[in-house]
This record gives structure tokens, C-alpha cells and sequence, in this order.
């Protein structure tokens, strides 16, 4: 078996295939880097339970928040590190094989810090604002901490499903604008991991003058891993990132300006 890893590999059961390091070996797993097969030798080259070649194990290809043998922020706070100052380095050696279920919890975590400081913010005005009205005569309005209450939960649910919906519906437009590239490379899961890991700083998102910095960092991480895992050019990995952005932005904007000119147009004597 050639050491390279081929798409037909994919399909080949890992007890029928041969170790990509030692040919005369049966496999016993999949590299997460590459995606080649390893033997029982090197699958104790293992790092956060993921197994790697003895290639990529040198190059240490995992990323700090599936290592479990950190503690919980040292993950955190390595993997946000990594992808700010190593930008190139993380983007080259982030696996793009593996479970969604970490990247995810990685996401999460800034993201739920994020949605209760946004509503926990939201809901205190609100209750401010309704204590501190006077109601009409002979009228009383409802309770302001039932008022806040209410605020937070809308406010807070909107915001993490809006952003559920984002890790779930955006890595299928970036696939098929890879696709409409001529990209093969990329698939769904990878593309999910990629947003997952590029969300290290969403808690910042609320803070003002922050929240634009943090959408640029997301940008720019997402789509240089887009470039390394998709062996393409950075260019065109700004591009498969970038163009639904585009298009999403100047769908909303239409829409926006044509309900505008709808009202102005039903509003004209």
C-alpha cells in the first residue's frame, strides 16, 4: 500500500488495510492528520485520543483542547493562544478528521459567556427602564424583574440558536462554494471543526468596539485553515470563506432596501 492517503482509503475497512509506515503490518487505525492508516506500533503515538502516523505525531498535528491530559482552561486558554500567535502553525496542523462533539463544547464555552453577559445586560435595562416608569393612572404594568426575566430568556435563546443555526447551516455554504471552486479537499465535518475552533474569542463579542475585532479574527482564522486543509491558496480560502458572507450580506441588504422602498412607495399620497 503507497503511503499516501487516497480517497478510495476511506472506503477500505481499517482490519483489510495495511499500516502507511509499515506495509507489511495490518492497520489498526486512521491517522487524524493525514488520514493514512497506522499499525499497532504506532497507535500508542496517541495525543487527546487521537491516533497519528509516527509522521505526524513529530509535527505534533492536534490541537491543545482535545489533549485530556490538560485541564479544562489550560485547553481553553492553549488553543486560543495557538490560534492568535501560531495563526499559520494552527491552521496547518489542526485535524480535520475527528468527533464534533469537543470542537463544539470549545465553542460553547465563550459563546454561552457571551449570550448571558448580552442578555443578562439586555434584561437589567429593561427592568430598569419598567421600574422606573410611571404607569397610567389607575393602571398597573407588569412586574420589572418579570419583565427582565422574560427579556433574558428571549434575548439569550435568540442568541444561541441563531448561533446553532450558524455552526450547523454555514459549513454546508462553505462546502458548496468549495465545490463551486473546484475544491475536493474540504469536507462538512472538517468545515464544522474550523468554525468551532475559530470561536475562541466570542465572549468578547458584546464588549464594545470588540465585537467587529472579533468577527475579523473569526474571518481570518477560518480562512486560513479553509487554505491549509483545503491545500489551497490563502486567497482562494478567503474566497470560499468570504463569498457567502458576501452574497448572505447583499441578500439582507436587498431585502432591507426593497421593504424600505415598499413602505415609502405605500406611505406616497
Amino acid at each position: 500500500m503507497s503511503g499516501e492517503h487516497n480517497s478510495a482509503d476511506a472506503d477500505v475497512p481499517v482490519q483489510r488495510a495495511l499500516c502507511a509506515d509499515h506495509p507489511e503490518r495490518a492497520a489498526v487505525g486512521t491517522c487524524a492528520r493525514c488520514g493514512n492508516f497506522y499499525c499497532g506500533d504506532c497507535a500508542g503515538r496517541v495525543d487527546g485520543g487521537q491516533g497519528f502516523c509516527q509522521r505526524c505525531h513529530g509535527a505534533r498535528a492536534y490541537v491543545a483542547w482535545e489533549d485530556a491530559s490538560l485541564g479544562i482552561w489550560q485547553r481553553y486558554f492553549r488553543t486560543v493562544k495557538s490560534s492568535l500567535v501560531e495563526m499559520p502553525r494552527f491552521a496547518a496542523e489542526l485535524p480535520s478528521r475527528g468527533d464534533i462533539g469537543l470542537p463544539l463544547s470549545f465553542a460553547l464555552l465563550p459563546t454561552l459567556a457571551s449570550v448571558v453577559v448580552g442578555a443578562g445586560g439586555m434584561s437589567a435595562f429593561l427592568a430598569f427602564m419598567m421600574h422606573n416608569l410611571t404607569p397610567p393612572s389607575g393602571s398597573e404594568g407588569p412586574p420589572a424583574s418579570m419583565m427582565g426575566a422574560i427579556a433574558f430568556l428571549m434575548y439569550g435563546g435568540m442568541g444561541l440558536g441563531g448561533y446553532l443555526a450558524y455552526l450547523a447551516l454555514w459549513p454546508a455554504m462553505l462546502l458548496a462554494t468549495a465545490r463551486m471552486f473546484g475544491n475536493r479537499e474540504l469536507g462538512y465535518r472538517g468545515l464544522f471543526r474550523i468554525l468551532c475552533y475559530a470561536s475562541g474569542f466570542n465572549c468578547f463579542y458584546f464588549v464594545p468596539l470588540l465585537g467587529m475585532a472579533v468577527a475579523a479574527y473569526h474571518f481570518v482564522v477560518a480562512s486560513m485553515c479553509i487554505s491549509a486543509q483545503g491545500k489551497t491558496s490563502v486567497p482562494a480560502g478567503f474566497g470560499i470563506y468570504g463569498l457567502p458572507a458576501v452574497a448572505l450580506g447583499g441578500c439582507c441588504c436587498g431585502s432591507y432596501s426593497g421593504l424600505m422602498l415598499l413602505a415609502l412607495r405605500d406611505g406616497s399620497p
